[in-house]
């Protein structure tokens, strides 16, 4: 609620406002009592600009109490419904021992963790919900298409697209020695892995991609954006563990989504 304290504190400090712009902003936070016509009052003052005279008490109140949530606590956020704007205080894993049903690792907000099963050494990270469901028809096709074999104890767990490069993984990810990535062979796939070596720079990374890669790439039919071989070739350049991927999708102009693994050969 920023934009709607700035707003109001022009107002108060009688210095003009696009009045529109502001009449538009305060028909979409669906209040209670909307604003009806003749609940503000102003004076023209140059173009768009209005100096603003007067505003429906009722109404102010509304918007006053919207403006005190900016910066507020979870906590009080939550009285006005509108925790969602801020920070959930920790987060959550899921992770599976080998392909058993997963259970829930719990990260607060200081990144302790707490976990059911003990640390392995490997980790394989899965970005896909699909891929990660079908956990055994992902890993069988890993096995016959990359240098991964699922280890006795080896942990897969489900990234959630970029949302496993949240900074609170990060002491509970650190514990594993090496991290087999899964992901999707485009700009979100390489984004993800380029944050995660960011995360844990110290750590083994491991991209796994099929050993026939090029004639799979062959079979896609569309070219990707090219803005998006452009923000690719520019992530290759600053990361070389992701270059050797960066120049296949910059040369082929393709890229693949890790649930076609589960379909075709």
């Amino acid at each position: 609620m920023d934009r709607l304290a700035k707003y109001l504190n022009s107002i108060r400090d009688e210095r003009p406002i696009k009045l529109i712009s502001f009449y538009n902003y305060i028909d979409s936070l669906d209040l209670a009592r909307p604003r009806q016509t003749g609940d503000i009052e102003a004076r023209l003052v140059k173009g768009a600009d209005y100096l603003v005279m007067f505003i429906n008490p009722v109404l102010l109140n509304q918007l006053e109490k919207l403006a005190l949530t900016a910066n507020k606590s979870r906590v009080e956020l939550s009285l006005q419904n509108n925790s969602h704007t801020t920070r959930v205080d920790g987060s959550f894993l899921l992770v599976r021992k080998g392909l058993s049903n997963p259970y829930v690792v719990i990260i607060d907000k200081d990144g302790s963790y707490d976990s059911p099963c003990e640390i392995y050494e490997d980790v394989l990270i899965i970005e896909n919900r699909q891929n990660f469901i079908e956990a055994a028809k992902t890993v069988s096709f890993l096995e016959l298409n990359t240098d991964f074999s699922l280890k006795q104890g080896t942990h897969v767990i489900y990234g959630e697209g970029n949302v496993i490069a949240n900074s609170l993984h990060k002491n509970y990810l650190s514990q594993y020695q090496t991290i087999y990535l899964c992901l999707d062979f485009d700009l979100g796939g390489l984004t993800i892995a380029d944050n995660l070596m960011h995360l844990l720079h110290k750590h083994h990374f491991i991209f796994l991609v099929p050993s026939d890669i090029l004639s799979r790439l062959e079979q896609v039919v569309r070219r990707a954006p090219a803005s998006d071989i452009d923000a690719i070739i520019k992530l290759g350049a600053k990361n070389p563990k992701l270059l050797p991927y960066a120049k296949i999708m910059k040369e082929t102009q393709k890229v693949l989504e890790q649930e076609s693994y589960l379909h075709g050969y």
